[in-house]
């Protein structure tokens, strides 16, 4: 076997391709300065690409329970509710639920808000603004009926938020409610509810 060794490989006009007919061999770990653009084939390993805007980790779940009862002008927390450890501070994560709504009112006006509730164990709880569409207590959806009305009404909602917990220990997230003026109110499962869905992504940042 033959070393050649040399500093610099050109063509013999100076200008063109240079021509390798066969394969070369060895790990490469020399090779630097190279042009992305040229990567025609081949795989590139899943660590050497940049975690920025990446789905890091998906955490799903399915409920079968509910939460009932009116907390007039009170926030609390509902059975909806899951955990991620974020892989990095400075990752976000989304969050989406899908979940029924079920509440009742034959006397006045009434209403209902919900919210998100953030948790980091042993670190802070938090309920924060980024989660929140509006500045009324901080609530992230609400809805309201004039003193006119009457019923008992089943709604679907599908709200999703993102988050900076700023943090690699686990958080945890709630969906907390809170009532106006109502007679009746459950947030998730009954019989004729169906599943509640809550899935926390976590997006490099």
């Amino acid at each position: 076997m033959s070393t050649l060794k040399v500093d610099t490989l050109d063509t013999r006009t100076g200008s063109g391709n240079i021509t390798v007919n066969r394969p070369l061999s060895g790990s490469g770990a020399n090779l630097t300065a190279l042009n992305g653009s040229n990567i025609s084939s081949g795989t590139v390993a899943a660590a050497r690409l940049p975690a920025l805007g990446k789905v890091l980790q998906v955490v799903n779940t399915q409920l079968n329970v509910g939460s009932s009862g009116v907390s007039h002008n009170a926030w609390t927390d509902s059975a909806i509710t899951n955990s991620i450890t974020p892989s990095a501070t400075g990752s976000r994560i989304l969050i989406m639920a899908h979940f029924v709504v079920s509440q009742q009112n034959t006397s006045g006006d009434g209403g209902y808000s919900i919210r998100f509730k953030q948790a980091i164990s042993g670190g802070a709880t938090s309920y924060p603004e980024e989660l929140s569409s509006g500045a009324n207590n901080n609530w992230h959806t609400f809805h309201y009926w004039g003193s006119s009305e009457t019923y008992v009404r089943y709604e679907r909602e599908s709200i999703h938020f993102v988050a900076s917990p700023n943090t690699t220990s686990a958080v945890t997230y709630t969906l907390q409610y809170g009532t106006y003026n109502m007679e009746g109110f459950e947030i998730g499962n009954s019989s004729t509810d169906g599943k509640t869905m809550l899935t926390l992504i976590e997006i490099g940042a």
